[in-house]
């Protein structure tokens, strides 16, 4: 805790103000990218021999997330809002051809009343209450989709469902047997639930033997797979550039940068943007006067409020100090009531 005698007291504010450089203070400087988390181990495998060849690392913030329900299904049905057309129309009794006499008197008939041939209880008439064209989509914030993605990529990851190929997959035939053979040697056939397979370019004879595999596996490009792919299929087999795309596509939620603190007070959350001089009034405990001293403290204390109990709100400012170690900002400032 300081004490009164720590304050720094200058013969002229403005020139200690001009002397003391932003990059001196503790909390000023610019701003670093937050702490990088650790890494988790991937295995790259060659297709079709599936050959491992080499090691990967990836971030866990982005293979190694816990299992959210609750965000995959907001994502699955964003998704299915999506894909629906929304292209069902009907006609309402002014859009059908027709005339517009009255079919039968109001009375005197002893029937219902009725009016024109283009009334919705009369056959070829219009549809009473009918769909029309509209749109179905709903909104999912952007983060939470990208968390969604990376969550189920996650999942499939620690189950040991998430194999990453090497790039560039070729295959020599283009025979959707053989091709099948190949699958259900490696556990990856239509017994273990079948594969997804993501390339970004996949060649014609892999397009070509895909499409006849009956439930052994699917073939997409990277643009096309959703977060419903990644967990409706029994494995994904996806390509290492395609898997760090995907990545760096859905990482929406991650770009953020924290301000460096290395001796500064926890409580300090927001990075210096500018400098001010701040005015603190000196209590002492021996002597009612007081006398102001001109103190530079970077515009991120912003003077916060902290309702701590017990505590005065400014105790924790550096370089400031009064009656038992604690400091009032100046009542001119007009910050705390």
């Amino acid at each position: 805790m300081a004490t009164a005698t720590s304050l720094p007291e200058f013969s002229n504010p403005s020139t200690a103000t001009s002397s003391q450089s932003p990059t001196n203070s503790p909390i000023s400087g610019p701003r670093r990218a937050a702490p990088t988390p650790p890494d988790v181990l991937t295995t790259i495998y060659k297709f079709p021999s599936m050959e491992p060849i080499r090691f990967a690392y990836y971030p866990v913030n982005k293979l190694s997330l816990p299992l959210r329900r609750d965000i995959l299904h907001r994502a699955v049905v964003y998704e299915g809002d999506a894909t629906r057309q929304g292209t069902a129309s009907t006609r309402w009794r002014n859009n059908v051809h027709g005339s517009s006499r009255k079919i039968r008197p109001q009375k005197g008939m002893g029937r219902a009343r009725l009016g024109d041939k283009k009334s919705p209880s009369i056959r070829g008439g219009g549809v009473a209450f009918g769909p029309h064209p509209r749109d179905f989509s709903s909104g999912l914030p952007r983060k939470i989709y990208d968390l969604a993605w990376r969550t189920a990529l996650s999942y499939r990851y620690m189950r040991g469902q998430l194999v990453v190929l090497e790039n560039d997959i070729e295959i020599e035939m283009s025979e959707s047997r053989w091709l099948a053979q190949i699958m259900e040697w490696n556990h990856l056939g239509r017994g273990d639930g079948g594969s997804l397979l993501i390339a970004r370019d996949p060649t014609e004879n892999l397009s070509q033997a895909f499409l006849g595999l009956e439930g052994h596996g699917r073939l997409k490009s990277e643009e096309d797979v959703d977060v419903k792919d990644l967990l409706k299929a029994g494995r994904i087999m996806i390509e290492k550039r395609s898997l760090d795309r995907l990545l760096h596509r859905h990482s929406s939620d991650l770009n953020r940068t924290v301000p460096r603190d290395t001796s500064t007070p926890e409580k300090i959350l927001n990075p210096p943007r500018a400098k001010t001089e701040l005015c603190f009034t000196n209590v002492s405990q021996t002597t009612s006067t007081s006398k102001n001293l001109a103190v530079e403290v970077p515009l991120a204390v912003k003077a916060r409020r902290y309702a701590i109990e017990g505590k005065n709100h400014t105790s924790w400012l550096p370089g400031a100090s009064g009656v038992n170690g604690t400091s009032q900002l100046h009542p001119s400032l007009g910050i705390l009531e």
